[in-house]
């Protein structure tokens, strides 16, 4: 035959003072007590839930400010030279011609070095960072009209990683 327990005190106290309960409603019993508390318990997890959801779609609905217009570049944007758009014959000699160091301080390299860091978001190939970019020449067959797959953008560590690891050349 089931034993049951009365009520404990404090059962009594959160059902009359927490939840409202009126004394003639508090079962007798423990295990009541405790299904009734267990049924209030999950009706506040329920509305905790409600009230998430509604705080958040209320936050989705929300205007969202608008920018101060017009927006003010820090910097003098650089064109981007189309994939189409090449060098004539005699700029790709004249610029073969040219010692590299002063072939990198040309406008043309400009705006092929932004293109490429453009290309991959200004990250570098290998680790992903960003920060101080160098593009790098895979070859220098085409050096003057260089194509995107000629170019790597790598961080300074990176591309120092790379020349230690190529042994130099011998003269």
């Amino acid at each position: 035959m089931p034993v049951y327990r009365p009520i404990l005190p404090i059962q009594r106290e959160v059902l009359s003072e927490k939840y409202g309960v009126p004394d003639n409603e508090i079962p007798a019993t423990r295990v009541a007590a405790n299904k009734m508390l267990q049924e209030f318990e999950k009706q506040e997890v329920f509305e905790q839930a409600a009230v998430r959801v509604k705080s958040y779609h209320q936050q989705k609905s929300a205007p969202k400010p608008k920018p101060e217009w017009p927006l003010v570049p820090t910097k003098k944007p650089v064109a981007a030279p189309k994939p189409w758009v090449r060098n004539s014959p005699e700029k790709i000699k004249e610029y073969r011609a040219m010692k590299y160091r002063d072939y990198l301080l040309t406008p043309w390299w400009k705006k092929i070095k932004t293109a490429a860091i453009r290309r991959v978001d200004a990250r570098c190939q290998v680790c992903n960072k960003r920060g101080m970019l160098h593009v790098h020449h895979r070859t220098y067959e085409d050096l003057g009209d260089e194509w995107d797959m000629d170019l790597t953008v790598l961080c300074e560590k990176c591309h120092d990683l790379y020349h230690a690891s190529i042994p130099k050349p011998r003269k």
